[in-house]
Parts: C-alpha cells; sequence; structure tokens
C-alpha cells in the first residue's frame, strides 16, 4: 500500500469522461472536481475511461479514494429496464468501465464519494435501479434539471438523517443545494441507506453505513465552493478518510 500515512497527500481519483468536440476525440472532467480536491489536501488523480476492464483493479490500487463524476445518463439496461423516450444520451463504455472501477476500490475498501451520475453509478453497482426522467415517472414538480443555470445555482433544499454521515460532515439536517438531474434512484441497491431526500421525496443521498466512506450525493457539491467554502466540507471529509488504512473486503 501508499504512503499516505507517512505525510504523502492522499490520491484521489478522479473519474472522466470521453465526448467529440468537431473533428478530435476528448477525455476530460470539469474542473471544480480537480480543484475541490487540491483545496483540502488531496493529489487529484485523472482516471480515464479504458475498455479494458481488467485494468480497473490495477488503478484502484494506486489510489487512496475516489470520486464518481457527474455526465451522461446511466444505461437502463445497467439494471434490466427498457430505454424511455425522456432517456438522454448514454455512454455504454463509461457504463462498464465506472462500475468496474468501482467495484475494484470498493473491493479494496477505500472511501468513495459519488456526486450526481456517481450516485446512480454507486446504486446501480448495488443491483438498485434508477428513474430514467423524474418527471414522467415521478410527477415531481421541483424542476431538477436546471441545465440552463449556473452550476453553482443553489436551486432548492435537501433533508438530512441526524445521525448520518453526511450530517457529520455539514453538521446540518437542511442544506441548500444545486440540481442538474434528470435520472435519480429509484429502488434502493444492497446496504445502502437513504440519509436525505428534496421535499418532492427524491433521493438526494445514499450512504453505506458498514463502511467508513461510501457515499453520493444527487447534488453536484463540486460545483459550489466557489461561492462558499462551507461545501468544501465533503471532499475535505473524504481526503481525511483516505488517511486512514483501507478497509479491505
Amino acid at each position: 500500500m501508499s504512503d499516505v500515512r507517512n505525510g504523502r497527500s492522499p490520491i484521489v481519483g478522479i473519474s472522466m469522461f470521453s465526448a467529440r468536440e468537431s473533428h478530435k476525440f476528448y477525455t476530460k472532467v470539469q474542473y471544480n472536481y480537480v480543484q475541490s480536491v487540491a483545496e483540502v489536501g488531496g493529489l487529484p488523480w485523472l482516471v480515464p475511461t479504458l475498455e479494458d476492464l481488467q485494468r480497473a483493479g490495477e488503478i484502484a490500487e494506486s489510489l487512496d479514494a475516489l470520486v464518481l463524476t457527474g455526465g451522461e445518463d446511466m444505461s437502463p439496461f445497467t439494471f434490466n429496464a427498457q430505454p424511455r423516450k425522456e432517456l438522454g444520451t448514454t455512454n455504454h463504455y463509461r457504463d462498464r468501465w465506472e462500475l468496474a472501477l468501482l467495484a475494484a476500490c470498493e473491493n479494496r475498501g477505500i472511501p468513495i464519494l459519488g456526486i450526481c451520475r456517481g450516485i446512480q453509478v454507486m446504486n446501480v453497482h448495488r443491483r438498485g435501479t434508477l428513474y430514467q426522467d423524474i418527471n414522467a415517472e415521478t410527477g415531481s414538480v421541483m424542476g431538477h434539471a436546471l441545465s440552463s443555470d449556473p452550476m453553482e445555482s443553489l436551486h432548492h433544499t435537501i433533508s438530512i438523517d441526524d445521525g448520518s454521515l453526511l450530517y457529520r460532515i455539514f453538521e446540518t439536517e437542511e442544506l441548500l443545494v444545486n440540481s442538474f438531474h434528470h435520472q435519480a434512484v429509484r429502488d434502493l441497491g444492497e446496504g445502502l441507506t437513504v440519509t436525505s431526500t428534496a421535499a418532492d421525496g427524491i433521493i438526494e443521498a445514499v450512504e453505506d453505513p458498514s463502511l467508513p466512506f461510501y457515499l453520493g450525493v444527487q447534488f453536484h457539491a463540486e460545483a459550489l465552493p466557489p461561492i462558499d467554502s462551507y461545501y468544501l466540507r465533503i471532499f475535505g471529509a473524504l481526503v481525511e478518510s483516505a488517511k486512514e488504512e483501507p478497509h479491505e473486503r
């Protein structure tokens, strides 16, 4: 294992996505993820999508923590459902890779933080399901998908369960968050607990209470520190947890 407990900064893997721009194909990630990890003392390590799933284990061995980032919709085929017409863009290769990477990191017992799409990957990995489109399937009127607003736009509050990891991080039972998603956790995955919801009942955070740090949040925590450093707490907690010994399974 690494020498993180001997003074080296924890290496925090940040999942990336691939996209074509003009005549070129890029692998990239929103910079706020990188900055948020760096500001709390973590060493950001950008993890691209690879087709060889065997490499996930090799990468996991080099990480002290993992951040699963936002992005495209998860394919309904990953949770044995048929596509609805409201489904957005999906990426088969990213789905396969992130599920493999998550499994490898979970087996190593390192801290894992999922953001937006990330919470959905975590739930599907635990054999849960997703709403492909909140409005079409639940009748929600809160407007969780504010695609035209700046990422740092605070949109609605979430309720946080007292005693949860999320509560210990933010020390509040109500938090104002941004909101940029039209998919969400539906049937909860195995071993997970719901620790936050929005006023319309949409799940906003899940945790595995049997692990030191296995937390998924639906809001884009990485986009908020530029307007309020309070939101860096979630990354600070991840990095602090990464300094502990892994709880390998």
